[in-house]
């Protein structure tokens, strides 16, 4: 569950859940960030009832339960706010903006090897930004998208320069009157030079809308920092998946 919340794979957390908090024998602590984790992830699916469920059996399990305001978002840190007064204790703790909150696990073997967790410092999703409108993969090389915008750009160089080439070649076998050396020849030269400036159009306007509504998250996600840090114990929370 760790990695997939690392890696942005809410959908993966949400499922693993319920399964992980009845069948697992958990620690207090354990418990603690399951529920944590769980609840940001249908947070940032947009099903905040089921976030505020789950937050609720948190601040039972923990009345004094705080996050490091710097590893969520800003609407989260909001809404995580609420729930502290709804279902919190009266005078809550205010957050703790100074740590990096690192989830210890308790024994449940006899393997002793300390291995470590990984605690993600997010970053808030991206908004809109109007270079993103830039076609060709300009866009994209303006996010850092650089692989996929190379790709677009490379797509837009071949397809236009193949139009101009093909329009140069039935221009070169027209005679006077609007006829040609070769007038099958000609007219293949032009369905050709169509087909690939209305493909370069359309590839354009493709490259318009990855830039727009799928870069912009694809980058976010490359940017969020995973930080190793040392566990008491041989079990890791969701990381290596040992329940």
């Amino acid at each position: 569950m760790e990695r997939a919340y690392d890696d942005t794979e809410f959908e993966d957390v949400t499922a693993k859940a319920s399964r992980v908090l009845k069948h697992a024998r958990l620690s207090q602590t354990d418990k603690r960030r399951v529920l944590e984790i769980t609840a940001f992830s249908y947070f940032y699916l947009n099903q905040r009832p089921q976030s505020e469920d789950l937050l609720r059996d948190l601040f039972v399990l923990d009345p004094t339960a705080n996050v490091d305001t710097r590893k969520i978002t800003p609407e989260l840190r909001l809404f995580f706010e609420e729930m502290r007064a709804k279902y919190g204790p009266k005078e809550a703790p205010p957050p703790d903006t100074t740590l990096i909150q690192a989830t210890p696990v308790e024994p449940l073997g006899v393997d002793q090897t300390p291995p470590s967790t990984l605690v993600t410092t997010e970053r808030a999703p991206p908004s809109f930004k109007w270079y993103t409108l830039l076609p060709c993969g300009i866009g994209h090389f303006a996010q850092g998208d650089s692989g996929i915008g190379a790709m677009f750009l490379a797509l837009e160089v071949a397809l236009i320069g193949s139009s101009v080439t093909f329009y140069w070649l039935r221009v070169g076998q027209r005679l006077p009157g609007e006829r040609y050396v070769d007038a099958g020849q000609a007219s293949t030269f032009q369905i050709v030079q169509n087909v690939t400036a209305f493909a370069a159009i359309g590839v354009g306007i493709i490259s318009i809308v990855d830039s727009v509504f799928f870069a912009p998250t694809r980058v976010w996600k490359r940017q969020l920092t995973p930080i190793a840090m040392p566990m008491q114990n041989g079990m890791t929370l969701g990381v290596g998946g040992r329940f």
